[in-house]
């Protein structure tokens, strides 16, 4: 019965997806899936894209993984062929080195990943379990030998993986147990997989949007700065976690109205996170956003905003200046340059202007730049209501809400629920608190209808990162 609610919905979508990676120049691999083949190569956003062929015994790709740590390293997995293979990359060209798997080997079904990285390949097993393999760091080369095969981590499935280092991976996960049930598992490495900290997504999209066998719209991209590292989330709700906070969740804010996220990358050397969506509505559209991380990745600053109209984006990468994304429909990979302003926004995307009797009345980015006292509007209206959010979060160029570390003390956050009634406090009623205090309600991490901890509203108060009272905030 467990198992069964996970093989469900295998028919939600007949359609099979690409899925993208890329080297830190911005050279594009993409896993074409049953419908396309084989893996394609794409030097540049316009140079012109060169198919690989399939290896003997190989009917299809369906996902890719670039080894960070060996940018010539290419892995690709066969979710119909079950077998995994290595190539070279070099000249422009993809060379075969070696395939392992196939018969009763690893398990790929129904949602399968993996992910390479400095002499580890691991393959999430969907609802069979996880399994890994070590390859030369140089030649690529997999051992025909598992260090893990098929292991149960004691959840339902693990439709998605990606490495942090070479011992630690992070699982996307349908854990079953408790709720919400799906999330990030992350897990050591060694003779076996061993379970470690779970990060749960409050209003995730569960079986929504999935895209089989290889685009299950809970993905994790890893941020390494400063000694610490950050999980961004993407699965409706777009989340960030520092494995070294203790747990702590923090929402990101400022996505257009309906949007869902369903696939994330990040561009490490722009220090940027790039979430990829769908915006619910009458017609298929996605949307592009562009996060900021260079001043506090946990409280990231909205900086660009694509529309993808009339497309269902699936995959998402970032290298050099650009980023490349895959959809539903379009035969090739698509590109868009990395912003360059610190501050922009979409003058079409909605904020919550007010309730009038409960009822949400949103006004544009272009109406409140056009208003005289748009300043006014900016300060005093910060209130959330299910998809709508202020205009400081939405217009942060019109509002001079850009910087990592603005805070308005005006602005509310979820301080905890009593005899089910949400209690709300603002920024200013938090500086007022006894420093003991103060401590205590920064380091909550829960969220609530949009209103999310104080370390995310009041980042000044809060201390986050390099933010303090000398910082311009308000």
């Amino acid at each position: 019965m467990i198992l069964r609610s996970f093989f469900l919905f295998l028919s939600i979508s007949l359609v099979k997806a690409k899925n993208v990676a890329m080297t830190s120049t911005g050279v594009a691999v993409t896993a074409n899936g049953p419908r396309g083949g084989g893996l394609s190569l794409q030097q540049s956003a316009s140079g012109a894209s060169m198919q690989q062929s399939l290896p003997p015994g190989i009917l299809s790709f369906e996902d890719v993984s670039i080894d960070a740590a060996n940018q010539a390293l290419v892995f690709a997995l066969s979710t119909v062929s079950r077998q995994v293979c290595s190539f070279t990359l070099s000249g422009g060209a993809l060379t075969l080195v070696n395939c392992v798997g196939g018969g009763n080997t690893f398990v790929v079904s129904p949602f399968c990943g993996m992910s390479a990285l400095d002499s580890t390949l691991i393959i999430s097993g969907g609802t069979g379990g996880v399994s890994y393999y070590r390859y030369n760091t140089s030649s690529g080369l997999i051992s025909n030998s598992p260090i893990v095969l098929n292991q149960n981590l004691g959840v339902i499935g693990n439709p998605d993986v990606v490495l942090v280092n070479n011992g630690l991976a992070a699982f996307s996960t349908d854990i079953a147990v408790g709720n919400p049930r799906f999330g990030t598992l992350m897990a050591t490495l060694g003779d076996t997989v061993t379970r470690g900290e779970e990060f749960r997504v409050q209003g995730g999209l569960g079986f929504n949007l999935v895209v089989s066998p290889a685009n299950f719209p809970l993905v994790n991209a890893v941020y390494e700065t400063n000694g610490s590292t950050y999980i961004f989330t993407a699965n409706g709700p777009m989340q960030v976690q520092e494995l070294e906070s203790g747990g702590t969740i923090d929402i990101l804010s400022g996505a257009p109205s309906g949007f869902l996220a369903v696939t994330v990358a990040v561009n490490t050397a722009r220090e940027i996170a790039v979430f990829g969506g769908v915006v619910t509505g009458g017609s298929i559209n996605s949307h592009i956003l562009f996060y900021d991380l260079s001043e506090n990745p946990r409280n990231p600053t909205l900086v660009g905003s694509v529309p993808v109209a009339g497309q269902r984006i699936t995959s998402i990468a970032s290298g050099g200046d650009v980023a490349a994304y895959t959809t539903l429909n379009l035969a090739t990979i698509r590109y868009e340059q990395l912003p360059t302003s610190t501050c922009v926004e979409n003058g079409t995307d909605e904020f919550l202007l007010r309730l009038d009797d409960g009822i949400p009345v949103v006004k544009t980015c272009n109406l409140l730049a056009g208003r005289g006292n748009a300043s006014r509007i900016c300060n005093r209206k910060v209130d959330y209501s299910g998809m709508f959010s202020p205009p400081q979060d939405i217009c942060q160029a019109t509002c001079n809400s850009c910087n990592a570390c603005y805070q308005n003390s005006r602005s509310r956050f979820f301080l905890k629920e009593r005899n089910g009634n949400v209690i709300l406090r603002r920024c200013k009623w938090l500086s007022r608190r006894p420093s003991n205090r103060m401590d205590s309600i920064c380091g909550q991490s829960a969220s609530n209808g949009g209103y999310g901890p104080a370390s995310r509203h009041c980042p000044i108060i809060c201390g986050v990162g390099s933010c303090n009272e000398g910082t311009l905030g308000e």
